[in-house]
């Protein structure tokens, strides 16, 4: 079996993810479980907290639409290979940020034992789960315009068709 491009890259993609989500998590229920401990808890100050969360509250939406926004405004045009890498390149720039702040907000809870970093680790590793790369998200970009010149095709509109199922179920009622 032949593996295309797009394949490839998602295999690869998914081997950062899984292994990202993996090393995670089992670096959180280390620290939740005190199996790595520190001696005593570092004391942060409430100014300090308040803004670490603040800044993970709002990064998340802005990546996710950051994401979103980025791969929208990828050109049409653009050929196969570099739509390929440019999926991945931004693909990557989610997941590793997002890793990131996950384990930001899981070494402080580890030094600090503060239980609105340990809260903040557990969300930021469900939205990690909602970060998984996309076949489809993929084939949409790398779909060349012939495909979208035949599925669009203008000669057919949705009037006309509603128009001849009018018709047809007029013909049906005069029949009976």
């Amino acid at each position: 079996m032949t593996s295309t491009a797009e394949d490839i890259a998602i295999r690869i993609l998914r081997k950062h993810f899984y292994t990202n989500i993996i090393v995670l998590a089992a670096l959180f229920l280390l620290i939740l479980f005190d199996i790595i401990k520190f001696k005593t808890p570092i004391e942060i100050n409430t100014m300090f907290e308040m803004y670490l969360i603040l800044f993970i509250i709002v990064s998340i939406p802005i990546i996710l639409k950051g994401f979103a926004d980025k791969i929208k405004k990828l050109p049409k045009n653009i050929d196969r290979d570099s739509a390929i890498n440019s999926y991945k390149r931004i693909s990557y720039v989610r997941l590793y940020f997002l890793s990131f702040m996950t384990l930001v907000s899981s070494m402080i809870y580890a030094l600090s034992q503060n239980n609105n970093f340990m809260y903040i680790t557990f969300i930021m590793l469900i939205i990690l789960l909602f970060c998984k790369p996309s076949y489809p998200e993929l084939m949409s970009i790398t779909e060349s315009e012939e495909v979208h010149e035949i599925t669009e095709s203008p000669e057919i509109s949705k009037t006309t068709v509603a128009e001849e199922v009018l018709v047809n179920d007029n013909d049906q009622v005069d029949k009976n």
